[in-house]
């Protein structure tokens, strides 16, 4: 068995992922030995079952990695070695629980193991219609000819079969123009008349986008560059 995982944990570093940790730690990354156990708490107490995605943070010409494990009935989880590098690491679990951590693995730590706590907090969410109330009230971010353009992940991976739902701006999502999903390429398209409008970009593993947009087929130009950040759907 332990050799079988060591193979899992071997295949896994080797293949790349469209993904990028999206945390915004304002603190600088905690140095950490390669080998290392995370400890996931709520109100002091460990947390079993939470999800711990551990993020390779990505350097010019470098690919993306990432690994996810769910913590025992002891709320902690001991992936094997990390090779050197910056990782984001993100704890999660049900009723908006989360809390991130950025750890620098060092190479001169043979034999050692760090230890770190993760303290989980719940975070709140705008609801569905406060986040479309706001919309409404947004600038426009683009003015365009066409509705059109690229849907990407942070690290510039195009991102497939995004949901993309059109509605009109100013009646509170109650007239809905079109839907459709982003092709093989993350590229979108459709045929709109004049008019402000509000898309809705979302993916499964990313956060919903809302994009106040406006058609002016004789003044418009170019097209949208979306980019989803990683996270659950916060509708």
């Amino acid at each position: 068995m332990k050799a079988v995982a060591i193979a899992t944990w071997l295949l896994l570093l080797a293949a790349p992922r469209a993904v990028f940790c999206s945390v915004e730690v304002n603190a600088p990354p905690k140095k950490s030995s390669r080998n290392v156990v995370i400890t996931t708490l709520f109100d002091g107490k460990p947390r079993k079952g939470v999800k711990v995605e551990i993020y390779r943070v990505r350097k010019q010409e470098e690919t993306d990695r990432s690994f996810t494990f769910a913590t025992g009935e002891d709320g902690v989880v001991a992936p094997p070695a990390l090779p050197p590098g910056e990782y984001c690491i993100v704890a999660s679990a049900d009723l908006n629980l989360r809390s991130d951590l950025c750890l620098r693995v060092v190479s001169h730590s043979k034999g050692k193991t760090s230890s770190f706590s993760m303290e989980l907090i719940a975070t709140r969410f705008p609801t569905w219609e406060q986040r479309l109330a706001a919309a409404e009230q947004m600038p426009f971010q683009a003015r365009l000819r066409d509705f059109g353009g690229v849907v990407r992940d942070p690290s510039g991976a195009a991102i497939s079969c995004v949901s993309i739902e059109v509605m009109r701006k100013g009646t509170q999502g109650k007239e809905r123009v079109t839907q459709f999903t982003s092709d093989k390429d993350g590229g979108f398209w459709s045929d709109l008349a004049d008019g402000a409008y509000i898309a809705v970009f979302s993916a499964q593993g990313f956060s919903t986008q809302l994009v106040p947009f406006e058609i002016a087929k004789t003044e418009g130009s170019g097209d949208l560059q979306i980019r989803l950040d990683i996270g659950a759907a916060t509708e």
